[in-house]
């Protein structure tokens, strides 16, 4: 699982299908993806959870991305 920038929101807006952003101010963020701990249904890379930004836990990392040059 990764954390995201964004700001959980429970419910988004269904038109946006790829990459929903959440409210622009918020308590928890939305973590996205899924880890080598959970079962089959919760490994979807779309899969949502929530969790305040403080949460250590050896499931929950980051992802480097860079944006390709051409």
């Amino acid at each position: 699982m990764e954390w995201t920038g964004d700001y959980w929101a429970s419910e988004w807006d269904e038109t946006e299908f790829v990459d929903p952003i959440g409210p622009e101010f918020g308590d928890e963020r939305a973590i996205k993806g899924g880890a080598w701990n959970e079962r089959a249904p919760r490994l979807r890379t779309g899969g949502r959870l929530s969790g305040l930004p403080r949460l250590i836990t050896p499931f929950i990392g980051f992802r480097l991305a860079r944006s390709v040059i051409e």
